[in-house]
């Protein structure tokens, strides 16, 4: 099981989203350093900004799709800045996102933090290898942001997932796509395992999804599952 690269963990990956959303996007998936990003607790509307190849990059994120993609420079982390300065007037850290080694493409989760935090910055940031070789169309990706330990099954491939670890699993299916049924079993605080989440969802080799696993107070059988589209772009593009 991968384990997540993450600042503020818990308090981030619970809150990331408040609905279930069945999201889609189509990537360009160009060679070299690139992100995408989704935001929480608001969308980001030109009120960060980095740099990358001597540039000034503003950044826009929605907290409903993914973003387009941002280049990156070879670096330990990506800094995020906003309108705040020191006496100097250079510019201070809204958010930092640590880069895993030998990451290419990234997905960047913002979090609005309600306070700054101990380094004054307004955002914590969680970091995901998006890196086509690791999580390929036709596959689908579970995070576990839940607090309970978690057994799913999905097309057949059955697998254990305990609190804050992710499973990358591969699904056939064909391009004209078709439904995939999806069932996962919860531990509970004591030791008894139940029925949570029963389903069928759509599939393509084209597509990969992300899903994460969050607690709910809400839905039947204490979870919600947040879900994030991604297809593979055209050849004939």
């Amino acid at each position: 099981m991968n384990q997540l690269m993450y600042q503020k963990p818990i308090s981030f990956l619970l809150r990331i989203c408040l609905f279930l959303l069945p999201i889609g996007a189509n990537a360009e998936l160009k060679d070299g350093r690139y992100f995408q990003a989704i935001a929480s607790g608001g969308s980001i509307v030109d009120s960060l900004w980095f740099r990358a190849g001597g540039e000034r990059h503003p950044l826009f994120v929605s907290e409903i799709f993914r973003s387009g993609d941002y280049p990156y420079d070879s670096a330990e982390a990506i800094v995020f800045y906003g309108d705040r300065v020191d006496e100097a007037g250079n510019p201070l850290a809204e958010a930092v996102a640590a880069v895993p080694p030998g990451a290419t493409r990234l997905l960047l989760l913002f979090n609005k933090l309600s306070t700054p935090d101990a380094h004054g910055r307004s955002y914590a940031v969680a970091v995901l290898k998006d890196d086509v070789r690791e999580f390929a169309f036709g596959s689908f990706q579970f995070i576990n942001a839940s607090d309970r330990n978690l057994a799913i099954d999905i097309g057949g491939n059955r697998f254990l997932l305990g609190q804050f670890e992710r499973q990358t699993i591969p699904v056939a299916t064909s391009k004209n796509g078709g439904g995939v049924n999806l069932q996962i079993v919860a531990q509970d605080m004591g030791s008894e395992w139940k029925t949570c989440y029963s389903n069928s969802w759509g599939h393509r080799s084209d597509m990969r999804t992300l899903a994460f696993i969050i607690n709910s107070t809400v839905k039947e059988g204490g979870i919600k599952i947040l879900r994030y589209r991604q297809s593979e772009p055209s050849v004939d593009r």
